[in-house]
C-alpha cells in the first residue's frame, strides 16, 4: 500500500485502517493525514467491532522444527551480516533484489553501485544502469555486484522460510484443534497469514470448517463465505 501511496494520481483518498505501524507514521501524514479516530470502546459501543479478551498462549516449535529454525536463522544472520548489519541489510537487499527489472523497453536494469556510475530513479526508488554501462563495468566491479545480488537474494530467502516455518509450526495446529473441540457449540473466526496453515486446520478440523484465502476461486470463496454466514458450516 506504501507504493499506492507514492503513486496516487487521485486528488483525494479514503483509507481505514485499525493501526498505523510506527515507522510509516511520517509517511501517513505525508500522504494520507489522519482526520478520524475512533477509540475502541467507542466502536464497540456503535457496534463496529466485538467486545473481546485477548489471550496469548505460548506454543513450541518441535525438535524437528527447532533444527530446521536453528539452519535457516544462521543463513539470515550470515548474509544480514554481509549486507552491513541488522539496521542496513533490508533496505540495502531491497536495491540489489531489483537487478531483474527492466522497463518497457528492456533497456535497463536497476541495480546498485557507486554513484557516479550511474542515476538515481524515484519511479522505481532504485539505481538504473543501462546494458551499456554494465558492459563497461570492471571485472572486479561485475563479481562485487553478482555477489551482492546473491546476497540479497538468499537474505530473503532465509527471511521468508524462517516466517513461514514459525506460522505454519505444528503445535499451532494442535492447540488450535483443541481450543476448537473445546467449544463445538460456538462459531469463529481463525485469521493467518499463511494460506498453508488456513488448509492445514480446514483438514484437520474437518467438515464443519470452511476456508477463504487468496488461492481458493471467486466463486468458492463466495460460496464458502455463505455457508458461514448462514450457519451451514
Amino acid at each position: 500500500y506504501i507504493n499506492l501511496l507514492k503513486n496516487n494520481t487521485y486528488d483525494r483518498l479514503l483509507c481505514l485502517t485499525a493501526t498505523i505501524e510506527d515507522e510509516k507514521q511520517e509517511l501517513s501524514r505525508q500522504y494520507a493525514p489522519v482526520i478520524w479516530e475512533t477509540p475502541r470502546e467507542r466502536a464497540i459501543e456503535l457496534e463496529l467491532v466485538s467486545e473481546s479478551r485477548i489471550f496469548n498462549l505460548e506454543v513450541k516449535l518441535t525438535e524437528t522444527e527447532r533444527g530446521k529454525y536453528t539452519f535457516i536463522n544462521n543463513n539470515y544472520l550470515h548474509y544480514e551480516e554481509l549486507l552491513g548489519g541488522p539496521r542496513s541489510a533490508y533496505s540495502v537487499s531491497g536495491r540489489f533484489m531489483r537487478l531483474n527489472r527492466t522497463d518497457k523497453q528492456g533497456s535497463n536494469i536497476c541495480v546498485y553501485i557507486p554513484q557516479n556510475r550511474v542515476i538515481y530513479n524515484d519511479e522505481v526508488d532504485g539505481f538504473i544502469i543501462t546494458k551499456d554501462q554494465c558492459r563497461s563495468l570492471t571485472s572486479a566491479e561485475l563479481i562485487l555486484l553478482k555477489e551482492k545480488i546473491h546476497c540479497a537474494n538468499m537474505y530473503w530467502k532465509y527471511m521468508r522460510e524462517r516466517r513461514l516455518l514459525v506460522l505454519a509450526a505444528e503445535n499451532k495446529i494442535i492447540t488450535t484443534k483443541l481450543i476448537c473441540d473445546r467449544y463445538p457449540d460456538r462459531k469463529g473466526m481463525i485469521f493467518s497469514e499463511s494460506t498453508i496453515f488456513a488448509d492445514k486446520i480446514a483438514k484437520i478440523i474437518g467438515d464443519k470448517c470452511t476456508v477463504y484465502h487468496s488461492k481458493i476461486k471467486p466463486a468458492d470463496n463466495a460460496k464458502n463465505l455463505k455457508a458461514f454466514a448462514d450457519n451451514t458450516k
